[in-house]
């Protein structure tokens, strides 16, 4: 994947994560959001934000599953929409990073 495929989802992500920390009042979600967002923009290279994508997105999935599970929140349909996202997001940079480090051992070896 080159830099402007990483740099176009990285700054999908901020949207997403921007659409959803302003419709909830929910301050365990909030506090997770801004987390992810942080962990996702500190390093200023946009390979390493990309890499952060998946788990980033990971704790905000596992807390709205919890959070709707204990109902604790009921997520509206829009943010449903905001999460199915996250979570297509997370799996493919996870599948991406998990590729890269299988061709790595093979061309390694």
């Amino acid at each position: 994947m080159n830099k402007n495929e990483k740099t176009d989802i990285v700054v999908k992500v901020n949207q997403l994560l921007n659409q959803l920390n302003n419709s909830t009042d929910n301050g365990k979600l909030k506090s997770v959001i801004q987390t992810s967002y942080a962990a996702i923009n500190k390093p200023e290279k946009v390979s390493k934000q990309y890499k952060e994508i998946s788990e980033a997105l990971s704790a905000i999935v596992i807390l709205s599953e919890e959070l709707a599970i204990h109902k604790e929140y009921q997520f509206s349909k829009e943010q449903n929409e905001i999460l199915k996202q996250m979570t297509d997001i997370s799996r493919k940079t996870l599948s991406q990073s998990l590729i890269g480090m299988i061709n790595g051992a093979v061309w390694h070896n």
